[in-house]
């Protein structure tokens, strides 16, 4: 067994499934959607709340299963900013 070896980046873990999951992003993209639902470790202890703004995400894709063949990603954020009400 390889003692040297570290165990892997969590953050960087979770940066490459979120790439993994929305393929046409850029990276900068990529890390800004990261950024929303990324939970450090020490957090996890606490009660998760799920982000306001990914619930409202979720809903958009669930209401529109088809949004793939009409919408890019960054279309699909625009049009989830213009919908979006902070008081959710």
């Amino acid at each position: 067994m390889d003692e040297n070896k570290s165990k892997p980046n969590p953050w960087m873990v979770h940066v490459k499934r979120v790439r993994g999951d929305n393929p046409g992003l850029s990276y900068k993209e990529v890390l800004k959607t990261a950024k929303l639902s990324y939970t450090k470790k020490d957090r996890e202890d606490k009660v998760k709340k799920e982000h306001p703004w990914l619930k409202h995400l979720a809903q958009i894709k669930a209401d529109e299963p088809d949004w793939k063949q009409r919408l890019s990603y960054k279309e699909l954020l625009q049009y989830a900013k213009t919908t979006y009400q902070k008081s959710q």
